[in-house]
């Protein structure tokens, strides 16, 4: 019940929620005189919110912070290398025996590709994990996500993509009872039995579940992917429009500011 109810209110605090909300109570403000006022303010709100989101105003730089916490996994050399040419620390693999892949999303529907059944995040996630796997040899994969508003597990719905992608059975574990990110820390620690592992999930997710994990004990190596925020070296059309893009971003910056909050209001990081 507990988890229902912090997903409504998730969902509620949504930016595109909240716009809607603005400009619904205001437009219906106006009909009442002694509230018009307000409810101009309202709609100004809501459509000043929409432009700051449509456009990544602000949102996108504080994203891209999110995601910048910790570098990228590039290689593998034995210690920590010089800095890369992309301006990235090379981190070393250390002692790590368990690439560990989170699941962010999955509905199950047989009529079309799993590539598709998975969400975007959780197919680079685990195309992602696949990758570094193949770098470290003796390695195992683990595959972490419960069955979460669906039939099918997100670990399961991930297995089968590395299986299709050539990865043997006998290297993956599939951690398939959590449904969030504080479960999966709990459940993953239990299955390694302190060994260090590398932690794959996506860049605006790394700082939550690093801190997560870390306060179980566990040693890890972040992994960042799936980067939303890009620098881009020549200028688009696209960049003078609203779109899309950084509607998505503002809600996963709101998300996972949120789900921050919960964590350390619950003593959890």
């Amino acid at each position: 019940m507990l988890f229902l109810l912090k997903k409504i209110v998730s969902y509620t605090l949504n930016p595109m929620t909240l716009i809607l909300l603005f400009l619904v109570l205001g437009i219906l403000m106006l009909w009442q005189k002694k509230y018009k006022k307000a409810g101009l303010w309202l709609i100004f709100l809501g459509v000043l919110s929409y432009v700051f989101a449509g456009f990544g105003l602000v949102g996108n730089s504080l994203l891209k912070g999110l995601e910048n916490k910790y570098p990228p996994l590039l290689d593998f050399p034995t210690s920590a290398g010089p800095a890369s040419a992309e301006g990235q620390r090379l981190w070393p693999a250390g002692g790590a025996k368990w690439v560990v892949v989170l699941g962010a999303g999955m509905t199950s529907d047989p009529k079309i590709p799993l590539t598709s059944q998975l969400t975007e995040g959780s197919a680079i996630r685990t195309i992602e994990g696949i990758r570094i796997w193949r770098l470290i040899k003796g390695s195992k994969l683990v595959f972490s996500g419960g069955a979460v508003f669906n039939i099918q597990s997100e670990a399961s719905g991930m297995a089968g993509l590395a299986r299709q992608l050539g990865v043997p059975d006998s290297v993956m574990i599939l951690e398939d009872k959590s449904l969030d990110t504080d479960d999966q820390a709990r459940l993953v620690k239990e299955m390694v039995k302190g060994d260090t592992i590398i932690l794959v999930t996506s860049a605006a997710h790394i700082h939550r579940s690093v801190s997560l994990f870390q306060k179980q004990g566990m040693a890890l190596i972040p992994a960042p992917t799936h980067y939303l925020i890009k620098d881009e070296p020549k200028f688009k059309p696209s960049r003078l429009f609203p779109n899309s893009g950084n509607i998505m971003a503002a809600e996963t910056l709101f998300h996972e500011y949120l789900g921050l909050a919960w964590s350390k209001l619950r003593g959890r990081i």
